[in-house]
Parts: structure tokens; C-alpha cells; sequence
């Protein structure tokens, strides 16, 4: 939990820094425009993603993109572009920045019995984008100090808690309470009106967002603390009130739980997330003492077994969900890295073409198929595959070692070359890289597109040894037939 808490605290502190930055070009506050909050939006966005704070794992992406954008999609008039993100953390919140960006905390996502329950939370944030009150409260702001500002939007952003408050001691807190650091009553009544107008029009249960609310109370006493939705999102059993009227009055009919679907494999997917491996053991055998045969945590239970290092468990596993399931490809495709990684090759080609040619963008199984390509002797195919990756996967250090082991066996010496050398250039060894470089420069004629792209990577490494710089062709073969 310190390691935790330490490097959110990190993020919080990168995050405030760029808040004042930003705020610092502005000599004055009296207006926060569309673009100002674009620029805000975007700036905190890009923080995240160097801080690794946001989950990578597409399936994932992909699925809170997609209930976020059934939301949106059914907007009469949109002030910004929405973007989707999930926070791997474990507190249980969500909120909205500047500019339409929605963050989800993994936490939240494993807390929500029904989509319908999560499309209500994105709901009420696209609320507030669309009522602009972050900017309401920076224009209000005239007379905060630069720093107090920053730390009361990164209180808005982050959630507060003890994590936020180590990550922003430094800062003027003193002059920092003469705002708040949640939404007002009003701010949350006109977010949860319109929010659940946008959840209703697209398509789920209005009921949702009052069953979510009742779920987040009872976590509260349970847990005995407050979620970190609540230090944002005031007035717990006023909201539950007033959202219930609405429900009554304006939105009597039912709507859907479920649209995009599959809510369990994601909290599955999330629970794999979690690097404590033993912790996720526990939950998946938790899981299954009550339904021994539920898909999700079968498939769940097998990749931690073999994460865990007890194979024959694992692969036991694996067998038994794919006999409830058998066309499930997350399934199939483990399955198949399974096979890999217990130095069976020849057994995963199988289960991992499958997915590959189901799914031709699922990268992951287009990296371990490459790999078993490799392992199995078949280097044009490994070659093929590699080939045909977009970036950035394409220059994933992997794929670049990979692919020079398959093009030293096929013979093709100055793309192995080529490819070590992007390979140690992402290992941060730069004397290996630049050796591969240079003896790459053998393989192409000197004035070739490829020569040329040698050429820019020597010099983008910052070659000074003369040595390493590209020679006349004639001077390299002689050197190397009088040695």
C-alpha cells in the first residue's frame, strides 16, 4: 500500500507542476476558455501517460471507451472531443478534467455490479464537461494564488484523500480553503440531471445511477472510509433523493444493464492487472467456491496459476474452461501463451493462429505467434507476421529482437543487423546499437532509403566517434579484408 500511495503521490506532484505552468502563461484568470480548457485537458492527459498511471491492457481501453462513446454519441451539441481512460488504482472514484477527458479508476470499475451502473457514473462526468464547471470555478478564481489554484484542480482531478494531501503539501493550502475542493450541491444536481437525460437516450436503466449511489454508501460502511468519489461528489443522500425523484417523474420507463456487454470478463481483466499475483489467486478462488463453473474466473484463475509458475495447474485449468467454453479467444489465445512460455511451441501454433486470424489486431497474440514462428524454425512466417505490425507495437524492443533473430537465420545479415541494433537503441545500449549499425551499412548500397535511415539513427544517437560514421564503401570492404 506505501509503494501505492508513493507513486500516485508522484503523479499528483508532476500533474500540479504542469497546472502551474499552465496557468503561469495566463495573465489573468477572469476567463477559462474552450481553449484554455483544451490545452489543460490535453497537458494532464499527457502526465498521466508518462507517469504509467493509466491501464494499457486494450481490452480494457477499448471496453470504457466504447460505453463512454454510446454516451456521447447522443449528444445534441458537443463543446470538446471525449477521451476514455482508466487509472490503475484501486480507489474508488472517476472524474473529469478540462477539455473532455473522463478518467475511470480500475477500482471503481471492479466495484459496479452492471454496465448500466458504470454508464451512469460516465454519465454524470460528461454532466459536468458539458456544464463546464471546472471552468466556472477557475473564472470565480481571480484572487487564489497560482499554486493554491493548482492544487485545488489537482484536489478536483485526483479525488483528494491522504495520497493528495502528501502530494500537494508544499503548496499554499492555507489560501487553497477559500475554494472548495468539490462540486457545489448545484454543480452535482445539474451533472446528475443531465446525466441522466444522456443515460437514458443511450439506452440503459435510469435506475443505475440511484442503484450505484446505494452501492457506494454501503462500501462507505463496510470499508469504513470514505471513497474518494465522495471528497469530490458531495451530498451522498441528497443526490440519492433527488436522483430518485427524476427517476420517478421524468425517466419512469426501464432501460438496459448491459449494451456493450461482457462487464465480468472486464473486472476479470482488471483483477489480472493487479501485479500482486497471490492477492488475485485469492479472489478468483474466492469467486469460484461460489460458482465453481463460471467462466470468468476459471479463465482468470488459469493465467495467475501460470503467472504463479504452477503449470500443470494452470494448463488443467485452461482445459476445463475451454470445455465450457470453447470458442472463447481470450481463452484460446492464453491458452497458446501458456504452451509458449512451458517451452511447448509446437502446441501453440495452433490456438494462437486462431485468434490471429479472428482477430488480425490483437497484438498480443500477433507477438507470441511471431515468437513461436521463431522457436518452431518457420523465420519467413515469424518475418511475415512481424512485418506486418503498425506502430508502436512495431518497434517494441521484442519485435525488433525477434525479428533480427529470423532474418540471421534466413540470411539477410544487414536486416538482423538493423533490427539488433533498434533493439539494444531500446535497451539504452548504444555502443552494441551503433557495432549493428555499422556493420549493417555493408548490406545496402550507400545511397538506398535504407542507408540513409542508418545514417539518421547513427547520427539521432549522437555518434562521435568517427569510426562509427558512415566511410566510403571501398574504405569499409578494404578494413575489413585486411584484418
Amino acid at each position: 500500500m506505501e509503494q501505492k500511495l508513493t507513486g500516485m503521490n508522484i503523479i499528483i506532484q508532476v500533474i500540479v507542476a504542469v497546472l502551474i505552468f499552465l496557468l503561469m502563461s495566463r495573465p489573468a484568470l477572469a476567463e477559462f476558455t474552450i481553449e484554455d480548457e483544451n490545452k489543460v485537458g490535453r497537458e494532464f492527459y499527457e502526465e498521466m501517460v508518462k507517469s504509467h498511471a493509466l491501464v494499457e491492457d486494450p481490452r480494457i481501453v477499448n471496453y470504457v471507451r466504447a460505453v463512454g462513446q454510446r454516451i456521447t454519441s447522443q449528444l445534441p451539441i458537443t463543446l470538446f472531443d471525449f477521451h476514455f481512460s482508466v487509472i490503475r488504482s484501486s480507489a474508488v472514484n472517476a472524474f473529469a478534467t478540462p477539455g473532455g477527458y473522463i478518467y475511470v479508476n480500475s477500482g471503481l470499475i471492479s466495484l459496479v455490479e452492471k454496465e448500466s451502473q458504470l454508464a451512469g457514473v460516465m454519465s454524470h462526468e460528461t454532466g459536468h464537461i458539458q456544464s463546464r464547471h471546472i471552468a466556472q470555478m477557475i473564472s470565480k478564481s481571480q484572487k487564489v494564488s497560482i499554486g493554491s489554484l493548482a492544487a485545488i484542480l489537482a484536489g478536483a482531478f485526483l479525488g483528494g484523500g491522504s495520497n493528495l494531501t502528501a502530494g500537494i503539501a508544499g503548496f499554499s493550502m492555507a489560501t487553497a480553503t477559500s475554494l472548495s475542493l468539490k462540486y457545489s450541491r448545484e454543480n452535482e444536481e445539474e451533472a446528475d440531471r443531465k446525466g441522466m437525460g444522456f443515460l437514458v437516450k443511450a439506452g440503459y436503466d435510469p435506475q443505475a445511477m440511484v442503484d450505484f449511489m446505494k452501492i457506494m454508501k454501503r462500501y462507505e460502511y463496510f470499508s469504513n472510509t470514505i471513497p474518494s468519489y465522495f471528497l469530490t461528489h458531495p451530498g451522498t443522500e441528497d443526490r440519492i433523493a433527488y436522483l430518485d425523484s427524476l427517476r420517478i417523474t421524468t425517466y419512469p420507463s426501464p432501460g438496459k444493464d448491459s449494451i456493450v456487454g461482457h462487464l465480468k470478463r472486464i473486472q476479470t481483466l482488471i483483477q489480472l492487472d493487479d501485479k500482486d499475483q497471490e492477492r488475485a489467486l485469492k479472489h478468483f478462488q474466492n469467486d469460484l467456491r461460489k460458482n465453481p463453473s463460471d467462466v470468468d474466473d476459471l479463465y482468470g484463475l488459469a493465467v495467475t496459476l501460470n503467472r504463479l509458475g504452477r503449470n500443470t495447474e494452470a494448463m488443467e485449468t485452461f482445459q476445463k474452461v475451454l470445455s465450457i467454453a470453447p470458442d472463447d479467444m481470450d481463452v484460446i489465445r492464453d491458452l497458446g501463451i501458456c504452451y509458449y512460455q512451458l517451452g511447448q511451441a509446437d502446441k501453440a501454433i495452433i490456438p494462437l493462429k486462431e485468434v490471429v486470424a479472428a482477430y488480425p489486431n490483437d497484438v498480443e497474440a500477433a507477438l507470441y505467434l511471431g515468437k513461436v514462428y521463431n522457436a518452431t524454425g518457420n523465420y519467413s512466417d515469424a518475418i511475415k507476421l512481424f512485418n506486418t505490425l503498425k506502430p508502436p507495437i512495431s518497434d517494441d524492443a521484442d519485435v525488433h529482437y525477434n525479428l533480427a533473430v529470423a532474418y540471421g537465420k534466413t540470411d539477410q545479415a544487414g536486416w538482423s543487423h538493423y533490427h539488433f541494433a533498434m533493439y539494444f537503441k531500446k535497451k539504452r545500449r548504444f555502443d552494441a546499437a551503433l557495432f549493428h549499425l555499422k556493420a549493417a551499412q555493408l548490406s545496402f548500397s550507400e545511397y538506398s532509403p535504407m542507408a540513409e535511415k542508418i545514417e539518421t539513427e547513427i547520427q539521432s544517437m549522437g555518434a562521435k566517434d568517427k569510426s562509427l560514421q558512415r566511410k566510403p564503401r571501398d574504405s569499409v570492404l578494404h578494413m575489413k579484408s585486411s584484418e
